[in-house]
């Protein structure tokens, strides 16, 4: 098995993927059988033994996305010392279940730093339940300097769907957490280098999710300001950076095409009639 994971000398940019492996008899493709295979193999560590069944719907772009199935099952993308400042963005699906509170907690998202090769403390981002559309989730982003801050997740109704984060720090500067590519909060960062980063259920205190309630995707890893890191364009199933009949197409034959782009218009982890109408429009910023 493999992934398209790529990994260029700027930037390394993991998007969970899948491939399409044709069963055979006899040397002859059967095309009337396709089995999708997805993979991790990419990242340089994983805990919590995440494997391919923890792979799979839901995902946001591309065709595959991790679902860690319980607490402890991350990803880990191991990053060059370097005093440069660090970006990192993702997507994250974070249903919680009926009656959540602020009590319930879980770290999806972990930097972890060094100063004069001393371990350091953690970046992290930690979202937390919410009871109502009024008090819904959010999502805290720590620093090394002891700080943190709160940001709400996606206000309004649709809190429960894909929401993309975004974090950028710099040594004894500033840690920035960008929700949705618009609201963000800052706190003061502290010394060192991030030498490592992790991706999943990290963390958690009575998590209270629902099943499937907590999967990732795109994750991407930088040195330096790019648009790679801004959100992508709803319903842009292609790719193209154009809604277009092509995303239209695309949605509707979701099980049967690859998709390369991000074709869920709405964040709801589903593909359905209403991401078709959102296409038909709307149009990339």
């Amino acid at each position: 098995m493999n992934s398209e994971i790529g990994k260029g000398e700027i930037m390394k940019r993991n998007q969970m993927s899948r491939i399409l492996m044709l069963a055979t008899a006899a040397g002859v493709a059967l095309f009337s059988s396709p089995v999708f295979a997805c993979s991790l193999a990419n990242w340089e560590a994983s805990e919590g033994s995440p494997d391919e069944s923890d792979l799979g719907l839901p995902r946001y772009v591309g065709e595959c996305g991790f679902i860690p199935s319980t607490v402890g099952q991350f990803v880990q993308d191991n990053i060059e010392p370097a005093a440069d400042p660090y970006l990192a963005s993702f997507y994250a699906l974070s249903i919680f279940g009926t009656g959540s509170t602020a009590s319930n907690q879980a770290t999806i998202f972990q930097a972890n730093t060094e100063d004069n090769g001393q371990p350091g403390s953690p970046i992290t981002v930690t979202i937390q339940g919410g009871s109502n559309t009024l008090n819904g989730p959010v999502a805290i982003l720590s620093t090394p300097g002891g700080t943190s801050s709160e940001i709400r997740i996606n206000t309004g109704g649709n809190y429960t769907f894909w929401n993309h984060y975004k974090v950028e720090w710099t040594a004894n500067g500033t840690a920035t957490l960008t929700i949705n590519g618009g609201d963000s909060v800052n706190v003061n960062a502290g010394p060192g280098v991030v030498v490592e980063s992790q991706l999943g259920h990290i963390t958690s205190t009575n998590p209270n999710f629902r099943s499937n309630g907590l999967a990732f995707d795109q994750f991407v890893s930088l040195r330096s300001p790019d648009p790679e890191t801004n959100p992508l364009c709803p319903g842009d199933a292609d790719g193209s950076g154009r809604l277009t009949g092509t995303d239209v197409v695309g949605i509707l034959n979701d099980a049967t095409v690859s998709l390369r782009g991000q074709p869920d218009f709405n964040g709801d982890s589903r593909l359905t009639g209403t991401d078709v109408i959102g296409v038909l429009i709307s149009s990339c910023p």
